[in-house]
């Protein structure tokens, strides 16, 4: 079982960081690192999603799990597209058309009015619905 303090500073030993240049990488304060390293707070789930895009090989699961082993933090991530009734890579990367689709009506009368996708690489679309 790892500490946050044990996890941050296993990730500054594996990419030969100080813990300035660490912060500095995923774009937080600091003082936020080093209040990790003194236990003085825990990793917060916004710092975790940081560490986790700017770094894709550190996994959430191994970085918010308080059970996790040191050994298992750079294992590769599994595709999910590789189990059966999953779907395929190219279908993945097409975009459904959402002006197309019957959306729900919530039952309190409410209508879906955009849908924002957010990419691994910090970009996004945003698709505005048409009312029914």
């Amino acid at each position: 079982m790892m500490s946050d303090r044990e996890k941050v500073s296993a990730i500054l030993d594996k990419y030969g960081l100080t813990a300035a240049q660490f912060a500095d990488s995923i774009g937080i304060p600091r003082s936020s690192i080093s209040h990790i390293l003194s236990e003085r707070n825990r990793l917060s789930l916004d710092i975790a999603r940081k560490v986790v895009g700017r770094y894709p090989e550190i996994t959430f699961e191994w970085l918010c799990n308080d059970n996790s082993q040191p050994e298992a933090l750079f294992q590769p991530r599994q595709e999910v597209a590789e189990k059966p009734g999953r779907r395929t890579e190219a279908a993945r990367r097409k975009m459904p058309d959402f002006q197309e689709m019957d959306l729900p009506v919530l039952s309190d009368g409410r209508q879906l009015e955009r849908i924002m996708l957010i990419f691994s690489d910090r970009s996004f679309k945003e698709f505005t619905v048409q009312p029914q």
